[in-house]
């Protein structure tokens, strides 16, 4: 059995942890934003990609300023009153956080949605995933009232669950079309090539997010009742906090990949200039 004092450590210290290394990746994040209008995709993007990136964007920068926030309070306001201090993980500053975590993660998942889109033009199998990840959504908004209950395991083990196994089917897929199109007679030895490529990337970009969500379900199972002052608490705490950069970060790597991806796709036309593969426009979107 843990003392007081070994759960405000964890717990307290844990969020610290948290709080920084999600600024870390919100860093990151920001150096790919440059990057994206530094390549020029700002100027080429459709409207709602713009509007999409734009998006992502402010919803980091959102859950980040309540983190920093929480965290303020937490080292100033409430210092050295431990009881006050972990009071805040109660208020809906804190509530508001989880929240934006949510919709940032179900916000990406519905872009990776689109990509799959435009892979595979069956309607059918990128809604399937959209229902998926709209249940991962529900489940974490429910997560919010029921951690207030003193049952927040089994939610989120539901949610996490559905997000790990989702991404994991989702890459899949991704994969599935991208090496059954590389395989195909109608593509060059070239093509083949960028579209290995892409599903590298694809992979790579899926890798974050995927084990960020098991070490969370891992870690929050760890720790049942989140009453332990032990270090799964403290990861668990962490990992909360990078699981939806993580996914943010997927996104823009994926994006900012396309300038690479277009310069082998330029390489790999045939004498008369033209594309015989069909995957110019979905080389342009991956």
């Amino acid at each position: 059995m843990s003392s007081p004092q070994q759960f405000v450590n964890y717990a307290l210290g844990g969020w610290e942890l948290a709080v920084c290394s999600s600024l870390l990746l919100q860093g990151v994040l920001l150096g790919q934003t440059a990057r994206y209008l530094a390549n020029g995709f700002h100027r080429t993007d459709p409207t709602i990609m713009r509007v999409w990136v734009a998006g992502l964007l402010v919803l980091s920068l959102g859950r980040n300023l309540f983190g920093i926030q929480l965290m303020y309070e937490q080292d100033t306001a409430h210092y050295l009153n431990f009881p006050a201090a972990l009071g805040e993980w109660l208020s809906a500053r804190f509530d508001a956080s989880f929240l934006i975590s949510g919709v940032l993660v179900y916000y990406v998942q519905m872009f990776f949605c689109w990509r799959l889109w435009t892979l595979c033009r069956q309607i059918w199998l990128p809604s399937a995933f959209a229902l998926l990840f709209s249940a991962g959504l529900v489940c974490s908004i429910l997560a919010v009232p029921l951690a207030h209950m003193k049952q927040p395991v089994r939610w989120a083990a539901a949610y996490l669950s559905v997000y790990f196994v989702s991404d994991f089917l989702l890459c899949g897929s991704m994969m599935f079309f991208l090496l059954r199109d590389s395989r195909s007679q109608r593509v060059s030895r070239d093509t083949a090539t960028v579209l290995n490529r892409i599903a590298r990337i694809t992979i790579q970009s899926a890798l974050p997010s995927a084990a960020c969500a098991l070490a969370l379900l891992a870690s929050s199972q760890k720790n049942p009742d989140y009453v332990a002052g032990n270090s799964a608490l403290a990861i668990t705490v962490v990992l909360t906090q990078l699981l939806p950069m993580s996914y943010a970060y997927s996104a823009m790597w994926t994006l900012n990949a396309r300038k690479g991806i277009r310069a082998e796709m330029t390489r790999s036309r045939d004498a008369t200039g033209t594309d015989q593969s069909g995957w110019g426009a979905a080389a342009s979107k991956a």
